[in-house]
């Protein structure tokens, strides 16, 4: 046991160096203790639209956007204007804390357009008949509606971003008790228009179409009482195989002369284990993963075999 211990952790230093330290940095972003908040990196807070103006709070700044017909014009959260320097149709923000904000407008077009890249990350806003918009996914012209969400408030990046997928998923399970929404429709039920949480996520563009969590792909697709259904299954898989793997044990040290566990018994109760320990694994791994076509039919195989050897069990080792 411990010659495997020290093989995994090689492998794993060994992928880690190889990896720039990618990988311990990953390991740390599971920790659901570690708080955004008071992280150097920006974060967006509240985007409001109203009438033809748009506002944008950060753990930064504050920025208001207004085009009365005459422009786009920015003023900070006291109402001052920031000086903007324009450059054909890039804007270029002056004054602190703004300067990393470069912006591209274009108002030759019936729409006035106007994108701001905000380290790395893009909003576009547009103007419509007196209106302020924004481009969704998709390049959907939308409003921004608040976003139901459960959990992981302050800890979105939790597992590579699986923090704020399922902050935004859980809400999703209040309308998919019995039935759920349907398999693969994660794409169609999930708040793509999320503009802020999209924003700490990653990018508006970016489409989220899968959970990154098996039950909750389950749960969403066929209903609780499916996902309820399957839990039950394995609790009962691993409850019998422990049983069974604990009596053969226990008989074999009560054996005097050693010959009570024959090896087609010793053979068996092997295979029944490495099994046992394959789909603990996966239903492990369920928990940061997909169920995926490749993957899905060898544990399911497996989990047969694991359940037929369970059944024998109770005749590899009788009572005597």
């Amino acid at each position: 046991m411990l010659a495997f211990v020290l093989y995994g952790l090689c492998i794993f230093l060994s992928m880690n160096l190889y990896k720039n330290g990618l990988l311990w940095e990953e390991i740390k972003s599971m920790n659901p203790f570690k708080s955004e908040q008071g992280q150097d990196r920006l974060i967006f807070k509240d985007i409001k639209l109203q009438g033809a103006s748009a506002a944008i709070e950060t753990n930064r700044w504050f920025l208001r956007i207004e085009n009365t017909g005459d422009g786009f014009k920015m003023y900070n959260e006291s109402g001052g204007e920031i000086p903007v320097q324009k450059d054909e149709n890039t804007l270029k923000f002056l004054d602190e804390p703004y300067t990393d904000i470069t912006g591209y407008v274009d108002e030759t077009t019936e729409l006035s357009w106007l994108m701001l890249e905000i380290e790395g990350k893009d909003i576009e806003f547009v103007l419509i008949d007196g209106k302020m918009k924004v481009v969704g996914y998709n390049g959907q012209i939308t409003d921004i509606f608040p976003v139901e969400s459960f959990g992981f408030k302050g800890k979105e990046s939790f597992a590579s971003g699986r923090g704020y997928i399922w902050s935004r998923a859980i809400p999703l399970l209040k309308k998919a008790a019995v039935i759920g929404y349907g398999p693969d429709t994660f794409t169609f039920i999930f708040p793509q228009n999320d503009i802020v949480g999209k924003l700490n996520y990653g990018a508006i563009w970016a489409i989220i179409g899968k959970p990154h969590n098996w039950y909750l792909q389950v749960a969403l697709g066929s209903g609780i009482v499916s996902l309820l259904c399957l839990i039950s299954i394995f609790a009962w898989y691993i409850i019998k195989t422990l049983g069974n793997i604990v009596k053969a044990l226990k008989k074999g040290e009560k054996s005097a002369n050693g010959d009570l566990m024959t090896w087609e018994i010793k053979r068996e109760l092997i295979l029944t284990t490495g099994i046992l320990v394959s789909v603990m694994a996966y239903l492990i791994s369920g928990l940061f993963n997909d169920s995926m076509v490749a993957v899905s039919p060898l544990f399911w195989m497996l989990l047969g075999f694991g359940i037929s050897l369970t059944q024998r069990g109770k005749d590899a080792h009788p009572e005597k």
